[in-house]
């Protein structure tokens, strides 16, 4: 996985075997973090980036492939617990946030004819021109070296080779070769690749259908009436744990209405349904 800038490095190299991903994951929700963590495991890397406490994308390279967003948190997730991992948390400005989250998830383009930089000061210039947030970026003596810019202003040099962050006051580092290219995304500042709160609303809302199909006419009662006794109102404050909870309290009011083996196919299928909740603990 290429480098990317540490920010205010937070942690570094924390075990999975002496802490939890998932209550790593935990307090920095609570915490309003904005940032992320990268998880560097035997064989895959992760990074998972957060905004006001967020989580908000994802990026995995596994075995050279790279996969992105829900699925590539799953994945992630999966591997930490069946395997031990090494966490660095890294603090970012939202300026700094918007213009990686854009490097990873945007349109990336070749700055070629009359487009093409004949210098950083040119390729700065050509930027800020266009109002742009995401990542500048050249060769340099076989690496790539990174200008992270937000709406056209930069915010630093990122050397890949050294790992090495100059800050926008700083010159443009000597050597870059040409070959310039530029990732960029729209509305980069709220960009998001993974969306927990609405993932929850939608496996609510395919509960409530369900149990109505499997309880006519009074399915969707019988759920809110168990939504009510557990408190259930705003499915973005339960956890899988709550999802699964009224999964076994709906089944068990249908029970009465249309027998045990048909209620408990209607608990299968709402358990099934409340497994697709990541289990974060929030």
């Amino acid at each position: 996985m290429r480098p990317v800038p540490k920010g205010k490095l937070l942690q570094r190299n924390l075990d999975t075997h002496y802490v939890r991903v998932e209550g790593v994951i935990s307090s920095l929700h609570e915490e309003a973090f904005t940032g992320y963590v990268r998880a560097v495991l035997d064989r895959d890397e992760g990074l998972v980036f957060f905004r006001d406490g967020d989580l908000v994308a994802c990026v995995l390279e596994r075995e050279g492939r790279v996969a992105k967003g829900l699925d590539a948190l799953v994945a992630l997730l999966a591997a930490v617990r069946a395997d031990r991992a090494f966490l660095d948390i890294c603090r970012l400005d939202h300026d700094l946030l918007a213009a990686l989250l854009a490097s990873w998830h945007g349109v990336t383009n070749v700055l070629e004819g009359a487009d093409a930089p004949g210098s950083p000061a040119a390729a700065l210039a050509l930027a800020a021109s266009r109002r742009l947030t995401g990542a500048l970026s050249a060769d340099a003596a076989g690496a790539e070296c990174v200008c992270y810019v937000a709406d056209g202003e930069p915010l630093g040099w990122h050397l890949t080779a050294t790992d090495a962050w100059v800050p926008k006051a700083g010159p443009a580092p000597a050597g870059l070769a040409g070959g310039w290219r530029f990732a960029h995304a729209p509305a980069a500042d709220a960009l998001r690749t993974i969306d927990l709160g609405s993932l929850k609303e939608r496996v609510m809302g395919e509960m409530i259908a369900a149990t109505g199909r499997f309880v006519p006419s009074f399915g969707p009662r019988l759920f809110a009436v168990e939504r009510a006794r557990r408190n259930a109102a705003d499915p973005r404050s339960l956890d899988r744990a709550g999802f699964l909870a009224l999964a076994e309290g709906a089944a068990g009011r249908a029970r009465l209405l249309v027998g045990e083996a048909r209620a408990r196919e209607l608990h299968a299928d709402l358990a099934a349904r409340a497994a697709a909740i990541v289990d974060l603990g929030y």
